[in-house]
């Protein structure tokens, strides 16, 4: 079957197994998000003493500093005349 390129019984579970797995784990996450609105949607009702102030300004770059490296020396080199 696989020159054939169809998939045999064996490939199909896994493939099952897998979207069963990723069922239950959208299932987790998607209750987890809703605890979670749910959880915001309480602080929105909360007296605004009690919330943290939100800066709407970015926050600073870090500069970046640059390693000083000692200057390499040049010697010259001195002159010398050949005779031929």
């Amino acid at each position: 079957l696989s020159m054939l390129n169809i998939p045999t019984r064996d490939d199909l579970r896994t493939l099952q197994a897998r979207m069963q797995e990723q069922r239950r784990e959208n299932k987790t996450l998607r209750s987890e998000v809703n605890a979670l609105r749910k959880q915001v949607d309480k602080m929105g009702t909360a007296p605004a003493a009690s919330r943290p102030a939100r800066t709407t300004s970015a926050p600073a770059k870090k500069k970046i500093s640059k390693k000083k490296v000692a200057k390499k020396k040049v010697s010259k080199k001195k002159a010398v005349s050949r005779k031929r």
